[in-house]
């Protein structure tokens, strides 16, 4: 078996086990259900309120446009809260538990006498890092087609900028008001690589987590613990006065297009996924030269 007859097989394996596929099940219900709220919720508002008085006073149109209800960049409703609350979890979920369970199997020590250790590893990593990609990237674009085909697509007018919800400091906030379509794109490549690298470090913590409980569940306690003491440094540094403070450095505000009250530059929100690129591959280095699965 060679090295690209392993990915293959690593692929495959991932792409068809049962945690992978329930959570692309939950993930892409929530993105259902966060289309339908904030789509039903625009709607009526544009029929009830908007179109009637459009000819009496300026309306700000562009607020009700699908790519200002699209999950990545509403940031109103409780259910896109709710989705980029649980997603780092549910990106671990699909493959990072891996190398913990074809070790703890036995699966593990004969595909390492195979191919070796090395590609065996590599192939875990690629597998987890495109499980975890694609378990928020396809939720998106799932969640923006419904959107689009239940609201009108604006333009965003940078004149609604009160009412939209990306600011100037966001990543790719030019796209945003130039070019929804390439916004999108860019939005979701961008998530895709975050949580296929947040899938990736936690894969990498098998060196030294042996339990896959744990492994999937302390990762993401830390973030909630890193996210809690975000918030508390943020409202100490508001009512000091200092406006202009509010960066992220956690994923669930990472991954938003316009994240609560808080600043997330792209050179920010790259520093953090190269600090995770770099300490996966650490982490799989380790793994190669530890002595077993």
């Amino acid at each position: 078996m060679g090295r690209t007859s392993i990915c293959r097989f690593e692929l495959r394996r991932a792409f068809t086990s049962a945690p992978f596929l329930l959570a692309m099940l939950i993930s892409c219900a929530l993105a259902i259900w966060s289309a339908l709220v904030c789509s039903v919720g625009a709607a009526r508002d544009l029929e009830s309120v908007v179109v009637p008085y459009a000819g009496q006073t300026y309306k700000n149109l562009s607020a009700y446009s699908s790519v200002n209800q699209w999950l990545a960049v509403d940031y109103g409703a409780g259910s896109s809260g709710v989705f980029f609350l649980v997603i780092p979890q549910v990106a671990s979920v699909g493959y990072a538990r891996s190398m913990r369970t074809h070790g703890n199997s036995g699966d593990g020590d004969q595909l390492q006498v195979r191919v070796g250790r090395r590609r065996l590893l590599r192939a875990q990593m690629l597998a987890t890092f495109l499980c975890g990609g694609l378990l928020v990237a396809v939720p998106l674009v799932v969640n923006l087609a419904i959107c689009a085909c239940l609201l009108p697509t604006y333009v965003p007018d940078v004149m609604d900028a009160f009412y939209l919800r990306v600011s100037q400091n966001d990543a790719f906030s030019d796209l945003f008001y130039s070019n929804p379509v390439l916004y999108a794109l860019a939005r979701t490549a961008l998530d895709f690589a975050l949580c296929g690298l947040w899938g990736s470090t936690v894969y990498g913590l098998s060196v030294v987590v042996r339990n896959r409980v744990i492994l999937l569940t302390l990762p993401y306690v830390a973030l909630l613990l890193a996210k809690y003491v975000s918030e508390r440094i943020f409202a100490i540094a508001r009512t000091a006065g200092m406006e202009g403070f509010g960066a992220s450095f956690t994923l669930f505000d990472q991954l938003r297009g316009s994240p609560d009250a808080y600043f997330c530059p792209l050179w920010l929100t790259l520093a953090c996924a190269l600090a995770m690129a770099v300490a996966s591959l650490l982490l799989l280095r380790a793994l190669e030269r530890s002595d077993a699965l």
